[in-house]
C-alpha cells in the first residue's frame, strides 16, 4: 500500500541528526555496538579501523531499505510523506522488535513486543487512529531500561513530524 513511498531527502537527514554519524565503533545508550549512522552491528561484521564516509553511507542506505520494508509489511492503511518519515525514523531507532523465546530475552519494538503481541502503536496505526498512534511515540523513551533527554526529545519531534502529514 504505501510501497510508493521512500524515506525523504529531509527524512534521511532527521534520522541521520537523532543518530550522528560516527565512523568509529561505539556504544549506542542501550550498550550496544554501533557504527555509521546508527547501524547495530551485526555477528560477523567487524570494523576494527573504522569506516569511510562512503561506508557510512552505504550502510545507512541498507539500514533504511529494511527499515522501508519493515513498513512496507506491517503497515497497512495509507501514509503521507509525513507520516512515513516519523515512522521510518522511529523504526530505524526501535527496530521491529521479537518476542522471548526459547530461553533468548525479546526486545518490544514497532511490529512485535517481548510478550508477543503487536505494539499499540501499529495496532491503532492499523485501526486508522492515527491521533492514537501518535501518542504512543512518547511512550518509547527508554534505552537500557533509563529514560533518555535525547528520545524524549526525538520522540516529540517524530509525532509532531507524523501529526504533520495527519489530516
Amino acid at each position: 500500500m504505501n510501497e510508493h513511498l521512500t524515506v525523504s531527502e529531509s527524512g534521511r537527514e532527521e534520522i541521520e541528526r537523532h543518530e550522528g554519524r560516527r565512523l568509529q565503533v561505539y556504544d549506542d545508550g542501550a550498550g550496544f555496538q554501533t557504527i555509521g549512522i546508527g547501524h547495530l552491528i551485526r555477528p560477523g561484521e567487524s570494523f576494527p579501523e573504522g569506516i569511510t564516509d562512503e561506508e557510512c553511507d552505504d550502510l545507512f542506505t541498507l539500514d533504511l531499505m529494511e527499515t522501508e520494508r519493515i513498513l512496507y509489511e506491517h503497515v497497512e492503511v495509507p501514509l503521507s510523506q509525513e507520516q512515513f518519515d516519523a515512522l521510518a525514523s522511529f523504526v530505524f531507532n526501535v527496530g521491529p522488535g521479537r518476542a522471548d523465546r526459547g530461553g533468548q530475552r525479546g526486545k518490544d519494538g514497532f511490529v512485535t513486543l517481548r510478550n508477543g503481541r503487536p505494539s499499540t502503536m501499529l495496532r491503532k496505526l492499523n485501526a486508522e487512529d492515527y491521533i492514537g498512534a501518535a501518542s504512543e511515540f512518547t511512550y518509547w523513551t527508554k534505552a537500557g531500561g533509563k529514560v533518555m533527554r535525547g528520545l524524549m526529545r526525538r520522540r516529540e519531534r517524530e509525532r509532531d513530524l507524523f501529526l504533520l502529514g495527519t489530516a
